[in-house]
């Protein structure tokens, strides 16, 4: 079986969970296996995705409400374990990441990440060192995780075959976990379901500048901020606000870019925005063959031009 799991969180990005299903119904026709899904009980395959069928549905019924399938992982682990699967399938997520890689521990199973394309073998595409190399790989492993960057997998032509549900009920047992409290440094919506993104990069010099990054936020309902990879690597963000093949990738209705250079590795992220604006004081960044609205002009002017004249009446 290739065993689908689809983000739990109704928050997030339901196309990109759409697509995830259609990897795996395409990984399940490569292969000439049946396709499962799993999912929790309270959640309805008919209203979510009525087009997405698999042979089998695999429903998680818990003794308490859950936010997240990492906080279940050694039971999740516990209830795969009996079925004679080849592959299970992520979302390049940080949920999907620490699920699929503590299951990877616990089954003893080989593990790819990253992976943004398949061929038929099956033969897994992944990019590497900022997107500059793509590597095919092959997995020599009875059983294997994948985590996917699903944002390029459209529609599948996968057929099941007659469905069929399984109920599996659990209680939570994780001793050596426990979730003290969580907290948000910023009241802006998630970059999963903002329809404004506005995002900070490497033009930024001073860790102080970006707050005027989210004052614009601020003045912009329902607006979230991202940045590229180099300013979580400096500790100037958090990994959740980035934007890429290794971070989140999303699809706003409008996504504001300051700064932003425009690697292949942050385009990948957010090239199915709707409307891109970017404002870079290099008038020949790549990221402008991507925007369009370009704005040649240093950011931090433009931004306090910005702010004041939003702050207006």
């Amino acid at each position: 079986k290739v065993l689908i799991h689809r983000k739990e969180n109704e928050a997030e990005n339901k196309e990109q969970a759409k697509r995830l299903l259609n990897f795996g119904y395409r990984l399940s026709s490569l292969t000439n296996q049946p396709a499962a899904l799993i999912m929790l009980d309270n959640e309805d395959l008919e209203t979510d995705f009525p087009e997405h069928k698999p042979d089998l549905i695999i429903k998680i019924k818990t003794d308490q409400k859950i936010d997240s399938f990492s906080f279940i992982s050694s039971n999740l682990a516990e209830i795969i374990s009996e079925l004679n699967f080849s592959h299970l399938c992520f979302d390049q997520t940080i949920t999907g990441l620490e699920t699929g890689g503590r299951i990877a521990g616990i089954l003893n199973c080989k593990i790819i990440t990253n992976i943004t394309g398949l061929e038929p073998g099956p033969v897994f595409s992944r990019q590497m060192f900022n997107s500059k190399v793509e590597s095919k790989i092959k997995s020599l492993g009875d059983k294997t995780v994948l985590i996917v960057q699903s944002a390029d997998f459209g529609q599948s032509d996968y057929k099941p075959g007659s469905e069929e549900i399984i109920k599996k009920n659990i209680k939570i047992n994780n001793e050596k976990i426990e979730l003290i409290s969580s907290s948000s440094k910023s009241s802006s919506s998630s970059l999963d379901d903002s329809k404004i993104v506005i995002s900070a990069g490497r033009g930024f010099k001073e860790k102080e500048s970006l707050d005027k990054i989210f004052l614009l936020s601020k003045k912009i309902p329902g607006s979230a901020v991202g940045c590229s990879r180099p300013l979580v690597d400096c500790g100037w963000m958090e990994y959740s606000r980035q934007v890429g093949i290794t971070g989140k990738v999303i699809s706003p209705k409008v996504y504001l870019a300051f700064g932003i250079s425009g690697s292949s590795q942050h385009i990948f992220g957010m090239k199915n925005s709707e409307f891109i604006i970017s404002v870079n004081n290099d008038k020949n960044a790549s990221i402008f063959n991507h925007s369009d609205i370009c704005i040649t002009e240093d950011i931090k002017e433009f931004l306090d031009l910005l702010n004041e004249e939003l702050q207006k009446p």
